[in-house]
């Protein structure tokens, strides 16, 4: 049963390339990157972050961190509940921030720990039922500084493949006679795949995931001066490429707030016509952070569920 539903209604952010780009995913506590603003806009809800994840030390990426910091310290809530900070290890800028956060913040009331990490790596969130994980995977942006996506991981188990055809009265005699472990294998399931700046990632990589959470910085290919940003276009076939159930569109460059930017993402889409629902993330003003939905064209709610006739989507205002 897919989750792609309830991960995106749980999922909230602001995205706009150069200035902003957060995405806090409720049921897992954990904050996939933090610009500018991240905290004004949580207010309190900053204490149900445990975790930051920093996709690399860009300042559109990382500027918010500092108030973050500063709120979850003073403001009318948990002062003393730790937040684990993740990032790339060897991020210089990531790691120059972090001096400036601890020798000029003076008394940090909780546990402010920075962890920076090396791909591979499997660490443990808190999100309902069942072991759960972020594996960071190293991305391809600007040459000078380590990139990574973040993929929010779920172990499960489910029959081997030579029992799934059988009638449920032969699985329950062979469950019977040998155990229920025989019959069974472990498996991962990618949730939620963060990509944050990256071009070119392998399909691998986010694989089947749930939702993905790619940048879409370019609206067309000719827009790009390097190739170190994708275009929607890119995403988009990175998704069916790679089996996604729902895509999220971020990281529009500021170069389209005078244009609206979704008849050029629509024709996109109608063309390559993905089998997913695709969203875009909010880019001109985080007063409203639900995704708003672009295809399929059918009026939904931001969980792609069908709205009662007449109603207007609270994505789409």
């Amino acid at each position: 049963m897919s989750l792609a539903a309830d991960i995106v209604e749980n999922l909230e952010g602001f995205s706009k390339a150069l200035y902003s780009t957060w995405f806090f995913y409720r049921p897992a506590r954990a904050l996939f990157d933090c610009g500018e603003g991240v905290a004004t806009t949580l207010g309190n809800r900053v204490f149900g972050v445990e975790s930051v994840f920093l996709s690399h030390g860009h300042y559109d990426h990382i500027g918010g961190l500092p108030g973050f910091v500063l709120t979850r310290n003073a403001a009318m809530g948990d002062t003393e509940k730790p937040l684990a900070v993740h990032y790339p290890r060897g991020d210089a800028m990531v790691e120059s921030l972090r001096r400036y956060v601890d020798r000029g913040f003076g008394h940090v009331r909780f546990c402010l720990d920075w962890r920076p990490f090396e791909p591979g790596e499997r660490i443990p969130v808190r999100s309902g039922a069942g072991e759960k994980h972020i594996v960071p995977f190293p991305t391809r942006h600007v040459r000078h500084l380590p990139s990574h996506g973040y993929a929010l991981v779920e172990s499960r188990r489910r029959l081997r493949a030579e029992f799934r055809d059988l009638p449920g009265e032969r699985v329950g005699e062979l469950v019977r006679e040998q155990g229920g472990d025989a019959l069974m294998e472990s498996y991962e399931q990618r949730l939620l795949v963060y990509s944050g700046d990256a071009v070119d990632i392998p399909a691998a990589d986010v694989a089947g995931a749930e939702v993905l959470i790619h940048e879409a910085t370019f609206l067309k290919a000719k827009h790009r001066e390097e190739h170190i940003h994708s275009t929607a276009e890119e995403a988009v076939r990175l998704g069916i490429e790679a089996g996604v159930q729902t895509l999220v569109l971020s990281h529009l460059s500021g170069r389209y707030d005078t244009d609206d930017p979704v008849a050029l993402i629509l024709a996109v889409l109608r063309r390559l016509d993905p089998a997913f629902p695709v969203y875009l993330a909010r880019h001109r003003s985080a007063r409203d952070l639900a995704l708003r939905r672009l295809y399929p064209a059918e009026v939904a709610d931001v969980a792609g569920r069908p709205l009662p006739a007449g109603m207007t989507p609270v994505s789409q205002s």
